[in-house]
């Protein structure tokens, strides 16, 4: 399995055209879009109870370089993962005056607008220990793009040689599919039942 292709930062800069972010409890989340997804961005950004900024100078254009590119689904929410905290801060001194960093509330990020939690859940059922392990209910690693990180999610169904996952802090968001060479397993220290 190759690598995938990083994005070139003056790519970044030049296709940035609209930053969304905001705090999610003591994380930051964060990501910029094209301007192809400009209008759904600043869709997503109200649904979701997030910040959104057009990319308008050079200072905006660097930080871009900084976040992974976001995603927007076809229910018109937005993938926007988690950043580091330093650059929320640096995206948050760019807000206009009056306007204050936005927190998201519970279930905003995957019910949107603050409309409260969904009934959707997650159930981790199980901790796979090999790839061969993996079934309904585990817990797994996967990433939307290699350059932004890897996520806890839970294995929802195998489809045609896919696994069918859900992210575990955002249940709400679309599932997706994955292949099994493209997860990741989170270690485990053996229980004593192990070591017998």
């Amino acid at each position: 399995m190759g690598a995938a292709a990083k994005i070139d930062p003056n790519q970044v800069r030049q296709s940035a055209k609209v930053i969304v972010f905001a705090r999610d409890g003591k994380k930051a989340r964060g990501s910029w879009f094209p301007s192809d997804n400009k209008a759904q961005a600043h869709a997503a950004a109200e649904a979701m109870g997030m910040n959104v900024l057009d990319v308008a100078n050079d200072d905006m254009r660097q930080l871009a370089t900084r976040l992974p590119k976001g995603r927007i689904f076809e229910s018109g929410k937005a993938f926007v993962p988690f950043i580091q905290g330093s650059v929320l801060d640096a995206l948050a001194a760019h807000l206009p005056d009056g306007q204050e960093l936005k927190a998201m509330s519970a279930g905003a990020g995957a019910g949107g607008g603050g409309q409260g939690p969904t009934s959707t859940s997650v159930e981790v059922r199980h901790h796979p220990k090999g790839w061969d392990d993996i079934t309904v209910g585990s817990l797994v690693l996967a990433c939307e793009e290699e350059k932004e990180g890897w996520f806890e999610c839970v294995v929802q169904a195998f489809e045609d040689g896919q696994l069918r996952l859900r992210w575990l802090d955002y249940p709400a968001y679309e599932a997706f599919h994955r292949p099994p060479n493209r997860v990741a397993l989170l270690w485990a220290p053996p229980t004593l039942s192990d070591k017998k």
